[in-house]
């Protein structure tokens, strides 16, 4: 809300860029006070990217790898933190580097779709086919085991699945 010559409170027109410039101020000063928080770095790697500006997004995501690693075992971000660490990875085409997140990821929960599903795009993108069809049939069959039949990621996957066969039956 803005105020009028008369004081009277009118709403900001444009309120998408008000809460960007907030939220940029929120995660800048986070960053005065603590240089080294991950999650500060994070949250601007994912505004970078909203906003398009992939080379600062990568420097943030970067940067917030870098934290991670120096976190001792005991300290480690959550396992849905860095699962966002791995997506933001994805998003900017860093592929070895998120399917190694991934991978670690993987090992602490074997059950999580979502990691499947971000494993098997990554290797495909990396040319390795048999493993990206792998990990994307285990995520599929996670899905059908939770019952989640219609969910529009297993429609996506299964869509993946028929295009690969199709694309090696030629």
């Amino acid at each position: 809300m803005r105020t009028t010559s008369r004081g009277k409170l009118r709403p900001n027109p444009n309120p998408k860029e008000n809460s960007i410039e907030k939220s940029e101020a929120l995660c800048d000063e986070a960053l005065l006070h603590d240089p080294d928080s991950a999650e500060a770095c994070q949250a601007l790697a994912d505004l970078r990217l909203s906003q398009n500006r992939r080379v600062e997004a990568l420097m943030f995501v970067k940067k917030t790898l870098e934290i991670c690693n120096r976190i001792g075992n005991g300290m480690m971000p959550s396992f849905d933190f860095r699962t966002v660490i791995a997506r933001l990875l994805v998003e900017l085409s860093q592929y070895e580097l998120a399917t190694s997140l991934l991978k670690e990821l993987e090992v602490e929960d074997e059950e999580d779709t979502e990691i499947w599903y971000l494993l098997g795009m990554c290797v495909l993108m990396l040319g390795r086919t048999a493993t990206g069809h792998s990990a994307l049939r285990k995520a599929k069959q996670k899905l059908e085991d939770n019952q989640l039949g219609n969910s529009a990621l297993l429609k996506q996957i299964t869509l993946l699945l028929h295009e690969m066969k199709l694309t090696e039956e030629r």
